[in-house]
């Protein structure tokens, strides 16, 4: 399978704003006989999620999105998506 990166918008744009990250992290916390508590953060179930809502898209990018998402066979497959409020 070729390796499938997320869209940008006619615009050059990968989102449009307002848009929300939202990191999920885990912490295990061992509680040991004496009462003494063990805290440390898990970094392998860190997850990333995204709130993006595509408004006044013109058939083009409309088109361009459904594609990708046929393409990835819903979310199945692993994608490559550049991180928009990063500094890229």
């Amino acid at each position: 399978m070729a390796n499938l990166f997320f869209p940008q918008l006619s615009t050059g744009a990968v989102a449009q704003y307002p848009l929300k990250k939202t990191r999920i992290t885990r912490t295990i916390t061992n509680l040991f006989a004496d009462g003494s508590v063990i805290s440390l953060p898990d970094p392998t179930a860190t997850k990333l999620l995204w709130d993006m809502a595509y408004t006044d898209l013109s058939p083009a990018d409309a088109h361009a999105l459904q594609a990708f998402f046929q393409a990835c066979c819903g979310p199945f497959h692993a994608f490559t998506f550049l991180d928009p409020t990063d500094n890229l």
